[in-house]
């Protein structure tokens, strides 16, 4: 069984404090004693049309943690889904979402801690192969 993490939508307009981020940060931290988990992961531009700019598949092992990357520099808004298998106990993995401006700086408008994210039925199915090829892209609705 998998349980489905979304941020929302996350504003990331340029302002006149340039506080915008160029990069998502997701951190996944497996609570199991034994059980390696695989988390999967797909960062979103919203710029009017669902486009896919990230995905990756990471492998936690017990009782440890790892983390993705995902340029968002060009993304007006963006989401960040994940993913995470098998498990059954919400408590079991524990996922945060951090911004980080162009310089490196922690970009407090864009923190999303577990307790915040909201449980989706799954990913959205727009197919992988779309980064690094022609973006898929999907209406926002």
């Amino acid at each position: 069984m998998s349980l489905v993490y979304s941020t929302g939508p996350m504003e990331n307009a340029i302002g006149p404090d340039d506080t915008s981020s160029a990069t998502a940060w997701t951190k996944v931290l497996n609570n199991h004693e034994y059980k390696a988990i695989t988390a999967k992961i797909k960062v979103f531009r919203l710029n009017g049309t669902k486009t896919l700019i990230d995905t990756a598949r990471l492998t936690v092992n017990p009782l440890s943690s790892a983390f993705n990357v995902s340029d968002v520099s060009g993304a007006f808004e963006f989401e960040v889904q994940v993913a995470v298998s098998p498990t059954k106990d919400a408590d079991d993995v524990l996922i945060g979402v951090f911004g980080k401006d162009a310089a490196g700086n922690l970009n407090p408008s864009h923190r999303v801690v577990h307790e915040e994210l909201t449980r989706i039925d799954e990913l959205t199915p727009i197919d992988d192969v779309a980064v690094g090829a022609a973006p898929q892209t999907r209406p926002v609705t």
